[in-house]
């Protein structure tokens, strides 16, 4: 399963960006790109919205969730739609969407991680018993 870098790094590889342009063009700490890349981390949703609202064309489902395609389409006409100061009302929507997806998704890996550690803590009374 390809991760959120990983696929940020395809989008930077199809539009001749590296690392350090990234961070720069949005307004991100110094080698944060770099450094997630390097470790294959993750990225926090704040370091996401800023990549989104920076790179316009980067669809957001796509870089989430790997669904659907890289870039948005294209609009149909040439009239644009009205903005505020964070970006389309739309784009706005999907990110909280996106944004409430992964929330659902920390929170069944925690209820996940929670029972595996009662598991190992069963596990370890029983082998501390005998």
């Amino acid at each position: 399963m390809e991760t959120i870098i990983g696929r940020l790094v395809m989008y930077m590889n199809s539009n001749g960006l590296n690392a350090n342009k990234v961070s720069v063009d949005a307004s991100l700490s110094n080698g944060l790109i770099g450094k997630a890349i390097k470790n294959n981390k993750g990225l926090n949703s704040d370091t996401l919205e800023k990549i989104l609202y920076t790179y316009k064309d980067l669809n957001p489902e796509w870089l989430m969730t790997g669904e659907g395609k890289m870039l948005k389409k294209q609009k149909e006409t040439s009239v644009s739609e009205p903005t505020t100061s964070y970006g389309s009302a739309k784009s706005d929507r999907e990110l909280l969407e996106l944004q409430r997806k992964l929330i659902v998704s920390y929170e069944d890996k925690i209820e996940f991680l929670e029972k595996q550690i009662k598991n190992l803590q069963s596990q370890k009374k029983y082998e501390n018993h005998n």
